[in-house]
C-alpha cells in the first residue's frame, strides 16, 4: 500500500522533468523547405533585379516575384541572358522559392517568343484592375505614372476585344 504513492510521485516527477526539458515547438512561417517551384507565364512587368510580374493562362491575375542580384537569367539552353533584354510579353519560366510572405525568383528562363497569342477580354480586365490597384499603392511617382499608363492601355484593349 505504501508503495503506490512512491511510484505515483516518481512518475509525476519524471513526467515534469520530461516536459520542462522539451523544446518549444517551431513554426514554419511560410518558408519553403523544398526546392524551387517553376511557374510558366508571360512577363507583364519587369524591373531587373527588383521584381517581375507574370501572367499565365492558368491564372489571369498577375503574380509578383521579387528578385535579387543572385537571380539568374538564362535562355532555354541555359545560356545567360542580359536582364535588360527581357521585355514585356516575353514568355518565361520563373523558378522561385517562398521566403516568408514573398516569392523570391532564383532563376528566370526566357523562352523563344512564339507567334503572338491573342489576349482574352478577361485577361485584359484582370490586368487593368491590377494596374489600377497598383497605381494607388506605389510610393514612387514615376512608377505610379507607369502603372496608370499600363492601366489605360489595358482599359483600351479591353474595350476593343470581344467576349
Amino acid at each position: 500500500m505504501k508503495m503506490k504513492p512512491f511510484f505515483l510521485v516518481t512518475a509525476l516527477c519524471a513526467g515534469m522533468a520530461a516536459v520542462s526539458s522539451a523544446q518549444p515547438p517551431t513554426m514554419n512561417l511560410g518558408k519553403s523547405s523544398g526546392g524551387n517551384i517553376p511557374v510558366r507565364g508571360t512577363v507583364a512587368e519587369f524591373y531587373p533585379y527588383d521584381r517581375v510580374v507574370i501572367t499565365s493562362r492558368v491564372d489571369p491575375l498577375p503574380v509578383r516575384y521579387a528578385m535579387t542580384r543572385e537571380t539568374v537569367f538564362v535562355d532555354e539552353r541555359g545560356v545567360p541572358v542580359r536582364a535588360d533584354r527581357i521585355r514585356r510579353g516575353a514568355p518565361v519560366t520563373v523558378e522561385y522559392a517562398r521566403d516568408h510572405d514573398r516569392m523570391l525568383a532564383s532563376r528566370v528562363v526566357v523562352q523563344r517568343a512564339p507567334a503572338p497569342a491573342p489576349i482574352s477580354k478577361a485577361e485584359a480586365k484582370a490586368l487593368r484592375e491590377y494596374y489600377e490597384r497598383l497605381s494607388h499603392r506605389l510610393p514612387d511617382r514615376a512608377e505610379r505614372a507607369e502603372a496608370r499608363a499600363q492601366r489605360e492601355y489595358y482599359d483600351k484593349l479591353e474595350d476593343s476585344l470581344r467576349d
